[in-house]
Formats: structure tokens, sequence, C-alpha cells
């Protein structure tokens, strides 16, 4: 795919609303627990006729754990340029985690990551702009849960400052894909803070894309075995 499209006029906008809703943990048939919701206003895709989705006034999403992963957000940014998100993470001061970009969907959009930084008070603990030919970088991990055959986590040379981004794209609508990035596993020091540029295209085909953190071993397989393994 050579060209891009959708990107300027065509580009859609969404507003993330909270709430404070809570209620009991349920188990998805694809192992996902739900905690509390949160209201994302904005097109969602209709994955399932491949079509550019109707206006909607609002959907449910929710917190979200995947094994030992817990969702810190969904990066749902219909804007066609890149903008940076940031994640308060101070939760997890003096443990030692790894961060993962989540990337899902069939004839989905594209999705660009870029100038990822973590940091802790008087402490750099990732500055990762894919600098290195090298891909993944090193100590990262890039793991393919769904069943497309090719699609999954490349270098790119678009990008938010040069000279490389990290970009998943869409496979097709007879395959899912849920690829993950997982960054290497390292002790976040007091206050620590996660911040990153991204971008998307294709955004009237919208899946899912999003930043996990996780305290255990950083195998987004492992909650597949699980999951198979207790039922």
């Amino acid at each position: 795919m050579a060209s891009v499209v959708g990107i300027g006029a065509d580009a859609l906008s969404a507003e993330l609303v909270l709430d404070n809703t809570q209620h009991g943990i349920a188990i998805s048939d694809s192992g996902v627990k739900e905690t509390n919701h949160e209201n994302v206003s904005g097109p969602i895709a209709n994955l399932s006729t491949r079509r550019p989705p109707s206006p909607r006034k609002s959907r449910t999403r929710s917190t979200r754990s995947f094994g030992d992963f817990v969702e810190l957000g969904e990066a749902y940014d219909f804007g066609g340029e890149w903008a940076q998100k940031t994640h308060d993470i101070s939760a997890y001061a003096g443990q030692h985690v790894c961060l993962a970009f989540r990337y899902e969907g069939s004839d989905a959009h594209d999705w660009f990551i870029d100038d990822i930084l973590v940091t802790s008070l008087a402490q750099i603990h990732i500055n990762e702009s894919f600098t290195d030919e090298t891909f993944p970088p090193e100590g990262w991990t890039a793991y393919q849960l769904g069943n497309a055959p090719q699609r999954q986590w490349a270098r790119t040379l678009t990008s938010n400052t040069e000279p490389a981004a990290a970009w998943n794209r869409f496979s097709s609508a007879d395959h899912h894909d849920d690829n993950w990035l997982v960054t290497r596993r390292f002790r976040l020091g007091p206050n620590p803070q996660l911040s990153y540029y991204d971008r998307m295209r294709w955004f009237s085909w919208y899946g899912y894309s999003g930043v996990w953190i996780s305290t255990g071993n950083c195998n987004p397989n492992d909650a597949i075995f699980s999951d198979r393994f207790e039922q």
C-alpha cells in the first residue's frame, strides 16, 4: 500500500469521557477480564461488514486485564496526525514492569508509535525512537497472538522524529491480528511517567490499539495458555 488515504478532510474525531462506574469482574470468551467502565464517544468501525462506521454517540470500554497485563489506556485518536499520549504510572513505582503496545483488528487501521519515554525522578528508563535498524529494539519482543500470517509489528520510515517509528498495519478480513510489541523488563523509580507519540491511518476500519503494563513475566502468550488449560 503506497498511498496515504483518509487524512485531512476525511479525518474523524473522537472524545474520551471517563466515569466512575464500577462493576464485578467478568471474563469474556477471549479471556479478557473487565473491571470498570469508561465511555468513548466517536465512530466505531463495523468490522463484520467491512464498511465505514455510522456515527455513534458513545460506546462503553472497560479497564481490562489480559493474563498479567493491565490496560493503561486505549489509543483512540482519529485526527490523522501525530499526537502525544501520556500515562501516570506512579501506582507501579518501585516495581519491575514491562510495557506493551497492542494492536487488534481484522481488515483494520494502521497504527504508528514513536518517541516512547518512560521516566522516574532523575532517571530515564526507556527513550526509544527506533533509530537502530534492528527491530524489535534490543530486549523488546513482538508477539503475534492472532492468525494473520504476515502482518505484525515492523520498523517504518514514517515517523514523528527521524529516522523511524514502529508500525502495525492491517491484514485482511479473513484474518485476525492481535499483535503485541513488548518492552524489556525494568524497575521503576519514584513518580514514574509514560509518554509516546502515535498516529493512525485508515481509521474508518478501527479495531483496537492501546498500551498495557505488566508486573509479571511479560509474555502475553501465557494468558492464552492459562485460559485453555483452565477450560
